[in-house]
């Protein structure tokens, strides 16, 4: 079993998939270039946490902002799996910071995953935003789920409107997933989108019902909920001055994961047998992480070291 400060095992990898892009994001005072994507930001900050990471992303191309993207992965010690380099050119997202700091966005994104290379079956994989349910790489993701049976499943749907196209298509996916999945994570702006008729006390159960074991709903600065077989609990976000929210809800998803993997829960998990004191523990250990991602600007994770005390 992996204890708690160490770094993970092998046998403890996480395998993330789904797209890579640059962030072009304009404020009222300055355009700045940046790593991103959610599935690579959860990448990146799982690494940081100290997990063996590899990620499967599409719309790394061989150009400047592939090199950039490349980068970015080697610096945080993520290993980037399948002939990623191969695609061109590299896929952006447009970003608008507004006046309270969240983000509006336009996409211009290639979700076509490259050939997979040979790679060890990871403990956990994760899918989500774009790249799970923009084609092809939504059916080439459910096409992985059925090559990986054992790993545990994780499922972030990190929506984006302007590109997903028609909420009961993506309704379908997020199903079909969510027949292998272990842990699904929304965002309330991702549960109302997907799920207006529903409450999220509902939508958990719902989600539960078909194959979750445990599902977080985070309401930015309201904190978050989480829902597992045995109950649910609510927590406060910690209270810090936000500069822009750009990737709190992927911090929030890695810490999750990595905190799973450093307490050597993965069994507990996959057998629908997490207490409500290890919800508790993982879901204020994720809010933690995603509290200081929003304290500065972009979506920078902290490392293990800057989490301190909690980790």
């Amino acid at each position: 079993m992996t204890s708690q400060r160490g770094t993970a095992a092998r046998d403890d990898r996480l395998l993330v998939v789904g797209e890579a892009l640059v962030d072009i994001v304009q404020s009222a005072s300055e355009t700045r270039k940046s790593p991103g994507g959610s599935p690579m930001n959860v990448a990146v900050a799982a690494a940081r946490l100290r997990i063996a990471t590899d990620a499967y992303l599409s719309g790394v191309g061989s150009d400047d902002d592939g090199t950039l993207i490349r980068q970015h992965l080697q610096s945080a010690g993520v290993s980037l799996v399948g002939a990623s380099e191969t695609i061109s050119p590299t896929s952006s997202a447009h970003a608008r910071i507004l006046a309270d700091g969240s983000a509006s966005y336009q996409f211009d994104v290639s979700t076509e995953l490259p050939p997979m290379r040979s790679i060890s079956p990871p403990a956990i994989l994760h899918l989500g935003s774009i790249g799970a349910f923009v084609e092809p790489g939504a059916s080439q993701a459910l096409s992985l789920l059925r090559d990986l049976p054992d790993a545990v499943v994780t499922l972030d749907p990190n929506v984006r409107p302007a590109i997903m196209g028609d909420p009961e298509r993506a309704r379908r996916i997020v199903s079909n997933i969510v027949e292998r999945a272990d842990i699904v994570k929304l965002s309330d702006e991702d549960a109302s989108w997907l799920y207006p008729d529903m409450t999220h006390a509902a939508l958990a159960s719902f989600l539960i019902s078909e194959g979750a074991s445990l599902v977080a709903i985070t309401r930015g600065a309201q904190g978050c909920s989480l829902y597992s077989t045995l109950g649910h609990l609510d927590l406060r976000s910690p209270r810090v001055a936000v500069i822009d929210t750009i990737g709190a809800g992927d911090t929030f998803m890695a810490a999750l994961l990595a905190r799973i993997i450093h307490r050597g829960w993965i069994e507990i998990l996959r057998s629908r047998s997490l207490s409500l004191e290890m919800v508790r523990d993982l879901g204020t250990f994720a809010a933690r992480g995603a509290a200081i991602t929003v304290s500065r600007q972009g979506c920078d994770p902290p490392t293990a070291a800057e989490m301190g005390e909690w980790f």
